[in-house]
């Protein structure tokens, strides 16, 4: 048999790229003969619409029941929420919508947008005349405005203004709006929805003179004083621990407090003129308890509770004087802290 001739290799590439390209080009003839024949509405391209973003503030209930996973029930709840909140702020805020959850809110972050929210605050709708006229409620100066205007506030009721007139009677002026947080119960949400009304004057911050020690919040010794948050925190902490402050000088018992400072924060502090009845029985506390006290030492309290075991419970407070270690300012910090068995 005859052995066929061989074909170099660029000449089989050749052979193989003409065949491929008459195929190509019959198939193409093929198919443009076929296009033809259809009728012109059928001879473009199939298009797929891109859905658009659905936008949380301007949204139907219809529109949102076309979303997979969102119904009747959970479009109202949404529109609702929107209504409480003002309008949507972010995302996220579909979070707190009861019952969105899984499929539906899980659409809902994919396709939704806030894109038109009006940041300004919207009234709540039991103000009629504040819908009428925004200018008539302002940058309300906080620290005089009464309870009926405070109640005029988006986001302020009758109860919160109450809280709010209580907390600026018992604490002194506010030092700035953010000073609102600290009101009992008023919640972010309303927090943000009342600030842009409200203002504080700096003449207001100048008649804040000296702060009660006993009364004054981590935030108002911070704004007033400017000290740095730890010290601020340190102060508090021994508050809490001896239950008040009975004179100035027990800042110096404040960790990290340094002479310098303490002989400025001195001169802006003051110590009210009530000061709570004692309400802790002597010979009932620990030795560790009784360190805490910036003037009674570790020493001090250790011959304290040993005097106790001892004897049982102290007769006098002459007595108490005689403990081993005891001096002037010790003494005087146990009368106005504690109350003796005997006295019960």
């Amino acid at each position: 048999m005859k052995a066929q001739p061989y074909l170099p290799s660029q000449q089989r590439a050749i052979i193989y790229m003409f065949i491929l390209f008459s195929t190509f080009s019959l198939f193409q003839t093929a198919l443009n003969a076929s296009f033809q024949d259809l009728p012109e509405s059928h001879q473009s391209l199939p298009s797929f619409p891109i859905p658009a973003a659905i936008d949380l503030n301007i949204v139907s209930t219809q529109e949102l029941q076309e979303v997979e996973g969102i119904g009747f029930v959970l479009a109202k709840r949404i529109l609702a929420y929107r209504k409480k909140l003002g309008g949507f702020r972010t995302i996220a805020e579909l979070d707190k919508v009861y019952g969105l959850n899984g499929e539906g809110l899980e659409n809902l972050r994919i396709m939704s947008c806030v894109d038109s929210l009006d940041v300004r605050p919207k009234p709540l709708r039991s103000s009629p005349k504040v819908r009428r006229n925004r200018k008539q409620i302002a940058k309300i100066n906080l620290n005089r405005a009464t309870a009926k205007e405070l109640e005029r506030i988006p986001g302020i009721g009758k109860k919160i203004s109450s809280r709010i007139i209580k907390y600026r009677r018992a604490k002194g002026n506010f030092l700035a709006v953010e000073e609102l947080r600290e009101v009992n119960n008023f919640s972010e949400e309303n927090y943000y929805r009342a600030k842009p009304f409200l203002m504080v004057n700096k003449s207001d911050q100048n008649e804040i003179k000296l702060l009660d020690l006993n009364k004054a919040t981590a935030f108002q010794i911070k704004k007033h004083l400017q000290i740095d948050s730890k010290l601020v925190g340190n102060i508090i902490e021994l508050r809490n621990k001896i239950g008040f402050y009975s004179n100035l000088d027990q800042l110096k018992k404040v960790k990290s407090m340094k002479a310098d400072l303490y002989n400025d924060l001195i001169q802006k502090f003051t110590i009210g003129t009530s000061l709570p009845e004692p309400i802790y029985v002597l010979e009932q506390v620990s030795t560790w308890d009784l360190a805490a006290y910036p003037n009674i030492s570790e020493n001090l309290a250790m011959n304290l509770v040993m005097k106790v075991k001892i004897n049982g419970k102290f007769g006098s407070w002459d007595e108490v004087n005689g403990v081993e270690g005891m001096n002037k300012k010790a003494l005087a910090e146990l009368k106005t802290y504690f109350k003796l068995a005997i006295h019960q």
